[in-house]
């Protein structure tokens, strides 16, 4: 329930003037049985196309190819490709696990060495577990099937398997193999490391599924090891897509950025915006963009009438998903069995920490990079009070040490029906 409270003058005739709002969750479920959105989930993954995914093997490569799209697997990395074959265009590539954050003022101010050491600060602890540098090593993979409307769906029966491939993982980090000339808190670690020492954090497994209309559905399973790994940053994970899918429509917390410790001012709707040329918010460049609650997000290249949007969220016209897609050429992402965080730039977390100023930002020429985050750690007061408050930070006890993050990619307008 969304209640404005607004000032009415000139007998109702001059516009009203905003002067407090307030939204209520009157309940909560979910993701997967909110009404609104199970016509939707139907259509993609109840697909009435008469082909199922292929599977193609190639010495080390594997391939799923469905409804005019392909995923290229190789035995010899973790990355994978999503790829239009109608217009040879790669969509999706990466999609790894993500642990750390241009840290804030609060996390630890970067140009002040003597933070490096300092228990209360983490980002210090971050750079020396090596969380900027993430590697996978030791990749398994191996073709195997599943039924995709069983986890949403359990009451629709079907004997129709959808290919799938798994990939198994070891997380290595390799603290000071990233060098940030200039950024004094980075100095410490550059001089203790002259020879680059690996940890080994833990483990990945993903499962990448394939339907008859050529979307995916992702499934990520992140375990760190609990006592080398305290008081993350996030726990996600992070993808490229074409720089000209530049417009994002969402709907989550918004319109302004929020965080899991200040998101009440932020109210659940459908936003838009496009994609900032350059990271601004901040004068020193550091984590921002995040929205909390995400339902679903459509990413897509701007029709000529969005060129001229704001660079900062609005609310949209467009309330229902179908409006939202309609004639556009995208990609939708939906969440299954969580409203993760989600964050949208050109720029990648360490491009952001990399450097002192805006000035010196250095964003792609060539992709957009999508964060998505089971969870992403408060932000606190840390810089002039107190640190995230224990109830807003993610510890090594969390679930386990386990994090799961599921969801489809559903690309829209690439000449599909």
């Amino acid at each position: 329930i969304h209640i404005d409270f607004r000032v009415f003058s000139n007998g109702g005739r001059t516009p009203a003037l905003e002067v407090a709002s307030e939204q209520i969750q009157v309940s909560s479920c979910r993701f997967n049985l909110d009404t609104h959105m199970l016509p939707y989930l139907s259509r993609v993954m109840m697909c009435e196309a008469p082909i199922y995914p292929e599977v193609e093997r190639n010495g080390k490569l594997i391939t799923l190819s469905s409804g005019g799209f392909l995923v290229n697997f190789t035995t010899a990395s973790a990355d994978f490709e999503y790829v239009s074959s109608n217009s040879s265009q790669t969509l999706v590539k990466g999609l790894r696990p993500n642990l750390f954050r241009a840290g804030t003022d609060n996390d630890g101010v970067k140009q002040l060495e003597t933070q490096f050491d300092d228990q209360t600060k983490p980002l210090g602890q971050w750079l020396s577990l090596g969380l900027d540098c993430v590697t996978l090593e030791n990749v398994k993979r191996e073709v195997s099937s599943k039924v995709l409307c069983a986890d949403v769906f359990p009451e629709r029966d079907t004997e129709k398997e959808c290919p799938s491939v798994e990939t198994e993982a070891t997380i290595i980090s390799w603290p000071g193999k990233v060098t940030y000339d200039g950024i004094a808190m980075a100095q410490p670690l550059k001089s203790q490391n002259q020879e680059h020492i690996q940890r080994k954090l833990g483990s990945w497994k993903q499962t990448v599924t394939m339907n008859s209309d050529g979307a995916l559905y992702v499934e990520n399973t992140i375990t760190l090891d609990g006592s080398l790994v305290k008081d993350l940053p996030r726990w996600g994970v992070e993808f490229a897509m074409p720089r000209s899918m530049s417009h994002n429509s969402f709907l989550a917390r918004g319109p302004h950025e929020n965080y899991a410790d200040r998101h009440m001012s932020a109210h659940i709707g459908v936003y838009e915006e496009n994609v900032p040329e350059c990271p601004s918010t901040y004068v020193v460049p550091q984590e921002q963009g995040n929205r909390m609650g995400l339902n679903w997000l459509f990413i897509s290249e701007p029709r000529l009438d969005e060129n001229s949007l704001s660079e900062k969220a609005t609310l949209s016209a467009k309330k229902n998903i179908d409006d939202v897609v309609s004639g556009k050429q995208g990609l939708l992402l939906l969440p299954t069995s969580t409203h993760p965080e989600f964050s949208v730039s050109r720029c990648t977390d360490t491009q952001l920490f990399r450097a002192r100023h805006i000035n010196e930002l250095n964003p792609s020429k060539d992709s957009i990079f999508v964060r998505i985050d089971a969870a992403q750690r408060g932000l606190g007061t840390g810089s002039c009070g107190p640190q995230t408050l224990p109830e807003y930070q993610i510890n090594d006890d969390t679930e386990g040490n386990t994090c799961k993050l599921s969801f489809w990619i559903k690309p829209i307008g690439f000449g599909d029906k």
